[in-house]
């Protein structure tokens, strides 16, 4: 005993002494244990691992005898402890059934070897489907799957295993001796636990094991319970029977079970999702098309054969399903082979299976019925000789025919008699009509499989046959000196495709936003495109700009399956995925800490696993990722100091080699020094990233490195300056989303009102006056331009002399643009030239970002609307000359589609129909490249009207109509009543009435709902104009006295002109030509301008008329 336990101490192992010598082993029998020994003295699998590679040491010794003698030398391991993990595992729970009763009613010795025969069947099954025994803890037995090695179906392994373990102890025959497993999948840490010589070298630590036991205590005796997360990725593999939702122990909240009752004949993934929905085959019509000619060629008796390959998840198995239910009502045969990564080596088993399924052998135990059921089958086809009847059944495991005597001797005669009955059987089946033979999963089948499938190649060019199969990249094709094959790749989707196919998957609800990301973490890859995306769908608490998607459960097998393949450089997988989709060899080397050498070696060993691709570059080695989803996945598997220690290592790289770069794009070490946790330095560098973003247009990312920023701060303990460093974060934020979301966003209310609160804490008055300045486009949005008014007034009031001239004009500017909205345009106009006033006092570079930009700009636009609207024309057209003519030498595209505009307004009003709809053009283009969404909005109104003018009425309607649901998408009620008025003038020259007066509902809400009122009385006139088309006079007349009424209370000589024009044409028709006549003169007259706006040409046109 104490050699043995010496020898362990000696290689860092004596804590598993213990279990051994409980188990009655010595030095001298070491080398003659198994895995299976080990599981069964209740190893962990790392304990296990390390104790055979120590075993081996021990027989490789030059002494045989040395056991025997004493202990070895000691040889110290030079193998790193294993780092613990982040994994999904799916875990299995089996427990013996009473075994409390047992222990009262057994010896104890009977009891052990009673519990031993427990054991021996839960590793046996366990290891068949390549799990790894965690813990045996009493009569309880602790199983997982999925680690060290994940594989695609590790929870159908799982669920598997445990029904297995149940027909192994059936199959016992031991009395008393009855267990039950629960099941679950869920996300662990997988490592060393403990301390001393209680450490376990693979624990796992998370609800999942936890879980997993619970639900095995609600199964019935004899029988598998699992939870629904282990359903959604076995559903359709096994036939189970819902138990409900259930409360347990430890969980809050309730789970649904299932209890299986047996495995389903559904063979792969496909098959088990027969009768759900299934997405749309969407970017495969061109290769469909292929298939069903080629599928036409092989009916006329020129046999056929592809290829279709591609990487996993590309979509193979959806084409030919697609073809499969589209031959659906052709006459025709199928033979189906379906590929088992677990029958790699079972010879001919897709054969098996298929006859399986054609026999219907699934109902049927008794081995006569299935033979008679086989006799039947190929005497349909007039192959009821013996020598296709025996070797077939011999094949299907079925009792040889003693009254066949000419059976074949020797194996290989046996597979030669197997082989001819195959053909046989093929060339039987395409005699009566056309076979499809369809090899799911090429890349698995085993090798008599792959020889059978190469006899029909062999043999189809003159039969109705066509061989379909489907392949992995890596699989080679042994038969490609077939004239007959033909290989189809399937490439990824396009983006538009991919684009579509999420539509489809979720058609209702997911932003644009949210989409683009889908789109960019997909790459194109069906499966990933609808898991993915259905996982978003369920979670809708994903929708957040810039949240991060997290990898679904049902994707997670299949991408760390590739990843487990190559372990050995999983650190250096790990490191290349921190920096980036794109990474760079240089500094890969430096952050792992490795010799170049092996690095070079591993990226070479990645690229032939086709995880990564060369990019070409000049300047340095780079790589990128094949998938975003695989880079994910390598870093999903890293515990958050890890994650953390490698950031850090990456900021450090980052600023040695790559300091140009940072200075150009600061977010590029921000990243990593938020991820290694030093705020403070990560806040620097997002506030360099928004500033940079914002200089360059870029507001949706300055969005994104703002509200980091954000995050940051918030991190920090509070010091001097935080509140005043708070409130400029909000406010850069809010600038960001002014340009990107629109003036009446709820998140630029939300970051208006965080600075408002951040600001109140400090003492500083400029810089809550500028809070308050920033706020006013967001008070106008949401029509509250009464309480902004409140506050503007507070300002002048308590600090206009402690405010620059700046400050001061942008106060003046927001209050003369809420009175504006409000059509209280005198007010207006007398606010609106104190800003200018004043602003002109002020240097360029004191000015301030009003709306987003400049509020020079700011202050033209609300200006000369004002003026034009009163009727002061030649003052408008001198101020709006003025920005028209600085345009050219702007910058800032936000700037550039402000004051085009502005331009659009004078263009209008002038009539200059082809310059209003090239720069109706330039502010839609401006706005979709940098994601001005409101100006975008704006620039298809102007479009509207200038294509309407132009004769295209229809289109114009269209643009007119986009650009108003595009405002009122952002949540903006100013200006929007103005547009609403502009698509219906076009909807009654189009006689389209009734539309007209629905969308002028929607100005009457705004006016209900908020103080906005400057076109109540073009909202009122246009009802006018419907009722006069409507040949209702009266009504109309009542309806323009009305507006000529608003417009006349609010100063709006504009809009009194225009009403006036239409009364005098209907005064006119009712027999009241004069009085029309002298109305409408008078209005003119009032007009004191040396310029012709298209509103007056009318209105004197109309007069001209009338004289006559």
């Amino acid at each position: 005993m104490a050699q043995l336990r010496e020898w362990l101490e000696a290689r860092g192992l004596g804590r598993y002494a213990d279990a051994l010598l409980a188990q009655d082993v010595e030095l001298d029998i070491l080398p003659e244990l198994t895995d299976a020994d080990l599981t069964a003295a209740g190893l962990p699998v790392g304990a296990r691992k390390r104790l055979l590679q120590a075993i081996e040491g021990l027989r490789n010794l030059a002494d045989p005898a040395m056991p025997s003698k004493g202990p070895p030398p000691v040889v110290p391991t030079t193998e790193p402890a294993t780092e613990a993990e982040r994994r999904q595992l799916t875990v299995l729970f089996c427990d013996v059934v009473g075994s409390t009763r047992l222990a009262e009613t057994l010896d104890a010795e009977d009891l052990r070897n009673l519990l031993r025969s427990f054991q021996k069947v839960c590793v046996e099954a366990v290891q068949r489907h390549e799990g790894q025994i965690g813990l045996f803890i009493g009569d309880g037995v602790t199983a997982y799957f999925g680690y060290p090695r994940a594989h695609e179906d590790s929870a159908q392994s799982a669920v598997q295993a445990g029904l297995d373990i149940m027909a192994g102890l059936a199959e016992l025959g031991r009395d008393g001796l009855e267990a039950r497993c629960g099941v679950h999948t869920g996300p662990v840490v997988v490592g060393e636990l403990g301390v001393g010589e209680k450490r376990l070298c693979d624990g796992i630590v998370g609800e999942a094991p936890n879980i997993a036991a619970r639900l095995q205590a609600l199964a019935p005796p004899g029988s598998l319970v699992m939870s629904d997360a282990t359903l959604r990725l076995v559903e359709g593999f096994f036939e189970v029977e819902p138990l409900g939702p259930q409360m347990l122990r430890g969980v809050s909240v309730p789970i649904a079970i299932y209890r299986v009752l047996r495995p389903s004949t559904a063979p792969n993934r496909f098959e088990a999702r027969s009768g759900h929905f299934l997405t749309p085959l969407v970017g495969r019509e061109t290769e469909l098309g292929f298939l069903t000619k080629r599928w036409e060629n092989a009916m006329e008796g020129e046999g056929q054969a592809v290829l279709v390959q591609g990487e996993a998840g590309i979509g193979k198995s959806r084409l030919l399903q697609t073809l499969r239910m589209q031959l659906r009502e052709t006459p025709h045969a199928e033979i189906v082979l379906y590929g088992s990564p677990q029958h790699q080596t079972s010879a001919l088993w897709p054969v098996i299976q298929q006859l399986h399924r054609a026999l219907g052998f699934a109902g049927e135990k008794d081995d006569v019925a299935r033979r008679e059921r086989l006799r039947h089958f190929l005497g349909d086809l007039d192959l009821d000789s013996a020598d296709v009847v025996e070797p077939v059944a011999m094949l299907l495991g079925l009792s040889a025919d003693p009254g066949w005597n000419a059976g074949p001797a020797d194996p290989e005669q046996v597979r030669r008699a197997v082989f001819a009955a195959l053909s046989r059987l093929t060339s039987a089946v395409q005699r009566r009509s056309p076979v499809l033979v369809v090899v799911e999963d090429a890349h698995w089948i085993d090798p008599s499989t792959t020889e059978h499938v190469g006899q029909m190649l062999t043999d189809v060019a003159s039969q109705r046959l066509f061989v379909l199969l489907t392949a992995r990249p890596e699989f080679q094709a042994p038969w490609s000196h077939s004239s007959q094959m033909v290989t189809l790749p399937l490439a990824r989707l396009s983006r538009r495709e991919t684009e579509a196919m999420i539509r489809g998957v979720a058609p209702d609800y997911l932003p644009s936003a949210m989409v683009a990301q889908l789109v960019a973490k997909t790459d194109g890859v069906p499966l990933f495109i609808e898991e993915l995306t259905k996982s978003v769908a369920e979670s809708r608490s994903n929708f957040g700009i810039g949240a991060a998607i997290e990898i679904p459960a049902t994707l997670q097998a299949a991408l760390h399956t590739r990843l487990d393949r190559l372990a050995p450089i999983r650190q250096i997988i790990q490191v290349a995925a921190l920096l980036g989709r794109v990474f760079d060899a240089d500094l890969l080397i430096a952050v792992s800490q490795r010799d170049p050498a092996a690095v070079k070696r591993a990226l070479h060993d990645l690229i032939e696993a086709e995880l990564i691709y060369p990019r070409r570059d000049p300047h340095c080695e780079r790589y990128q990722f094949k998938h975003a989803l695989i880079q994910d996945a390598a870093v999903s598997t890293l515990l958050r100091n890890q994650r953390a220690q490698l950031h850090r290592q990456i900021a450090v790289a980052l600023v040695e080699l790559r300091a140009d770069a940072v200075e150009h794009s600061p977010e590029l070490l921000a990243h990593h020094l938020q991820e290694a946790g030093d705020w403070e330095g990560a806040l620097e560098y997002w506030q360099k990233a928004g500033a940079a973003a914002m200089a360059r247009a870029a507001a949706r990312e300055a969005v994104s490195h703002y509200a980091n920023a954000i995050n940051c701060s918030k991190k920090l303990d509070e010091v001097s300056g935080g509140a005043e460093r708070m409130t400029h974060l909000h406010l850069a934020m809010a600038n960001a989303l002014m340009q990107t979301e629109g003036f009446g966003a709820e998140r630029l209310g939300q970051a208006l009102e965080d600075a408002r609160r951040a600001s109140a804490d400090t003492t500083l008055v400029e810089l809550q006056c500028e809070v308050v300045l920033s706020s006013g486009v967001y008070f106008y949005a949401t029509g509250r331009n009464r309480d902004y008014l409140t506050i503007a007034d507070q300002q002048l009031q308590k600090h206009v002399d402690l405010l620059p001239l700046a400050y001061v004009s942008g106060l003046w500017l927001n209050k003369g643009t809420a009175h504006f909205n409000r059509g209280e345009w005198r007010f207006a106009l007398e606010a609106l030239r104190k800003a200018r006033g004043l602003i002109d006092r002020t240097d360029a570079s004191r000015r301030m970002l009003l709306g987003g930009g400049d509020q020079l700009i700011a202050i033209h636009d609300i200006l000369q609307r004002s003026l034009f609207a009163m009727g002061f024309i030649d003052e408008a057209v001198e101020t709006t000359e003025h920005l028209v003519q600085a345009i050219d030498r702007m910058e800032k595209p936000f700037d550039i589609g402000w004051a085009l505009n502005v331009k659009c307004y004078l263009s209008a009003l002038f009539g200059r129909d082809d310059v209003l709809l090239q720069d109706a053009g330039k502010i839609i283009e401006i706005s979709e490249r940098h994601g001005f969404a409101a100006r975008r909005g704006l620039g298809l109104s102007w479009r509207g009207l200038a294509r309407s003018r132009l004769g295209e009425l229809d289109a114009g309607i269209a643009d007119a109509r986009e650009g108003m649901v595009v405002l009122r998408g952002k949540g903006v009620v100013f200006r929007v009543q103005e547009k609403v008025c502009w698509l219906c003038d076009l909807l009654v020259q189009a006689g389209r009435y009734e539309e007209a007066s629905h969308v002028l509902a929607e100005a009457d809400a705004i006016a209900i709902n908020t103080d906005d009122a400057c076109f109540l009385a073009e909202c009122t006139r246009i009802r006018g104009q419907i009722a006069a088309c409507r040949n209702d006079p009266t009504g109309a007349v009542r309806l323009f006295e009305k507006a000529i009424a608003i417009s006349q209370r609010q100063e709006a000589r504009l809009f009194e002109l225009c009403a006036t024009t239409q009364l005098a044409t209907v005064l006119a028709r009712q027999g009241h030509p004069e009085e029309g006549q002298t109305r409408l003169r008078a209005i003119i007259d009032a007009f004191d301008t040396k310029h012709e706006i298209v509103d007056l040409a009318a209105a004197r046109k109309v007069l001209d008329t009338l004289h006559r």
